[in-house]
């Protein structure tokens, strides 16, 4: 009796630490590889479905409007006239029709910022802040910057000083 006593829990000792490894490889499972894979197929779901007239962004952060689709790719229209082919997982995902909208609107004001900058630009303006920040710049890279005054119309001028 002793004897047989002795075995039972010799044999419960040696099973403890595979049970241990197989109950990680379960939790393992069913915390990392599970969820990964039912991700992956919701993707690859999504991806299938895309139709012509879809707004979509790609894995680069692209906005488009799918204009063309095959098997393995999509044609997105980024601009009016302007379009790009794309694989069918290069797609991240599909807008709906809110996010859609404030995309556009989003496009809208960042044109008429352009347009705004674009006008200052032109006319050869340096706005007085980006002027000083540019001068603040250079006087951190150049360890000479402080033989260097501005003058007044923003070009560098050398100080004079005794030993010149």
């Amino acid at each position: 009796m002793v004897i047989a006593a002795a075995s039972t829990s010799s044999s419960a000792s040696t099973l403890f630490p595979l049970l241990i490894v197989v109950a990680l490889f379960a939790l393992m499972y069913f915390f990392m590889i599970r969820p990964q894979s039912k991700r992956r197929k919701e993707m690859q779901q999504m991806q299938h479905t895309l139709g012509i007239g879809s707004d979509v962004v790609t894995i680069g952060g692209l906005y488009g409007t799918v204009v063309d689709s095959d098997d393995e790719s999509v044609t997105l229209e980024i601009d009016e006239g302007v379009t790009a082919r794309y694989t069918r997982q290069a797609v991240a995902r599909i807008l709906t029709p809110g996010d859609a909208e404030a995309v556009d609107d989003a496009a809208d004001e960042d044109a008429a910022d352009d347009d705004v900058a674009t006008s200052a630009d032109a006319a050869g303006e340096v706005p007085e802040a980006e002027r000083i920040q540019l001068d603040t710049d250079l006087s951190k890279e150049d360890p000479k910057a402080d033989v260097l005054s501005a003058a007044g119309d923003g070009t560098q001028a050398p100080k004079l000083s005794k030993d010149s």
